[in-house]
């Protein structure tokens, strides 16, 4: 009997691992090529698996509601059901898959250390160590699951929890309440970012007196139902920005073998959206080729999408920097986290009144805060100012009314 496995695949730059919310076949069911086998979560949203071969659901090996890593083996697909199959459960021993182990070549039990000469035999891989080191957990009480029993990043967040549970285990009068799905993926992924990249932040306060005016005399002009926001002139300023420091439209990506740094070549904005699953950030792609009006469309149609629930996983993976704005909750200035592996994003509060004087009379003009953080590993201080005053320039400038 023929079997084809059927992995986990990769959805996107930064997915470690996918939870499996609902197997759409059930076992033994006949299957077509691009037939929707199962639903997965992943870091970004709620995916769809397809089948890459004809057949029959032959096993279920990694259920509804379980986690695994990228690349697991979650089921199998036989090309006759006339007869049992009898296969290795391997979805249960979450081994990383593309790599199995032969136990008299390598162990993957998890190496013990007597004493702290021995904790650099132990293998374990950077971020790991330094998440078990910034928790103060031993490194032999973690189970390793990676390669060649090698201790990752899910090896420490496992021990993590199962030390929060114990500790939880006492008795409480509050409610525990299991976090998962979009909640989990945020903050994973914002602790990672927490953690990872060493990041600094520029604050400046920025005249928008002639954006106001112009959007207003643009909205007023138009004869659709597009209407032109605050936000659509920063994500092209953002856009503009970039085109003059194209450092800013990189990636600083971390692999096994080192360390590299990913040129991009469109300017993908990300826009950060507040919605009851909790925040999605779609993107708008190629800004620099498109006008306000083809902006302020986009956006208003991915900003739907993310409240009803209907991005894709294409709506929401490529971003090179991010945009986020809180102005509309009347707060006056806050520091964002950069969104893994862009090189920054910037805070945006809302906008207010302020007095100045004019060769001795009392005037009022219009300003916003905006703080932008960055990945310092890809930015220094100087280039993130120099970047700073550029998107100032461009946002003060009074021609946007020709964009």
């Amino acid at each position: 009997m023929a079997t084809t496995e059927i992995i986990l695949p990769k959805m996107s730059l930064n997915m470690e691992e996918g939870t499996i919310v609902s197997w759409l076949a059930e076992k033994g069911a006949p299957i077509k090529k691009g037939d929707i086998l199962l639903e997965v979560q992943t870091d970004k949203a709620v995916s769809e698996v397809e089948a890459n071969t004809d057949g029959y659901l032959g096993k279920i090996i990694v259920h509804d509601g379980e986690t695994v890593p990228v690349g697991t083996v979650i089921g199998m697909i036989v090309d006759q059901v006339d007869e049992n199959i009898e296969l290795t459960d391997q979805g249960s021993q979450l081994d990383t898959p593309k790599m199995q182990i032969k136990k008299d070549l390598q162990s993957t039990e998890p190496i013990e250390k007597k004493h702290s000469k021995e904790e650099t035999l132990i293998r374990i891989s950077p971020a790991a160590r330094k998440l078990a080191t910034l928790n103060q957990i031993d490194l032999k009480s973690i189970t390793a699951s990676g390669p060649f029993g090698r201790i990752v990043l899910r090896d420490v967040y496992r021990k993590l929890e199962e030390e929060k549970e114990e500790e939880l285990a006492q008795p409480t009068t509050g409610k525990l309440t299991r976090v998962t799905g979009i909640r989990k993926v945020i903050a994973t992924n914002l602790t990672n970012s927490a953690m990872m990249i060493p990041q600094f932040t520029i604050s400046k306060n920025i005249q928008v007196e002639y954006i106001e005016e112009d959007r207003k005399k643009m909205n007023l002009l138009s004869s659709g139902n597009i209407k032109i926001s605050m936000n659509d002139f920063l994500i092209k300023a953002i856009a503009q920005s970039i085109e003059k420091h194209p450092m800013f439209n990189n990636y600083y990506i971390v692999k096994e073998d080192g360390h590299y740094i990913q040129e991009n070549t469109g300017i993908n904005i990300g826009l950060a959206v507040a919605t009851s699953q909790g925040l999605l950030v779609p993107v708008i792609k190629n800004v620099e080729n498109k006008s306000l009006i083809d902006i302020a469309k986009e956006r208003q149609e991915l900003i739907k999408k993310a409240q009803n629930g209907q991005l894709s996983v294409e709506e929401m993976n490529g971003a090179t920097f991010t945009i986020s704005s809180l102005g509309t909750f009347n707060v006056d200035h806050f520091t964002a986290i950069i969104n893994p592996p862009e090189s920054g994003i910037i805070a945006v509060g809302k906008m207010d009144d302020y007095l100045y004087l004019d060769q001795g009379e009392v005037k009022v003009k219009k300003r916003m805060n905006v703080t932008a953080s960055f990945d310092h590993r890809l930015i220094d201080g100087a280039d993130g100012a120099m970047f700073m005053n550029t998107f100032e320039t461009i946002l003060e400038k009074n021609t946007w009314h020709l964009f």
